[in-house]
């Protein structure tokens, strides 16, 4: 084992589900929120024309520069800046 015994673990599980059970509303409330967003974002850029697809995309750099240096100074999770950035570069290559 890795130097945690059965009751650490059980209490680490216990913690974990009592972490979840108390946001998962908030959890499903927001993957809901985004899905709706994510569909009619996909409907809106598979209408659009290049040109305004192109400058959606030149106009976004600016705004996604200033949310990555938010990002830097807030304390998040770890990973959530990876995952972010994995989802504007979809959004952006949507745009593409």
């Amino acid at each position: 084992m890795t130097g945690f015994t059965q009751s650490d673990l059980v209490s680490l599980m216990t913690s974990i589900g009592a972490t979840l059970e108390t946001h998962a509303d908030g959890i499903v409330q927001q993957s809901a929120r985004i899905s709706a967003i994510d569909l009619i974002l996909r409907v809106l850029m598979s209408n659009m024309v290049a040109p305004t697809k192109a400058e959606i995309r030149r106009a976004s750099f600016e705004r996604i520069e200033e949310a990555m240096r938010a990002m830097d100074s807030a304390a998040l999770p770890a990973g959530y800046a990876t995952a972010w950035l994995s989802e504007v570069d979809a959004l952006l290559a949507a745009l593409a």
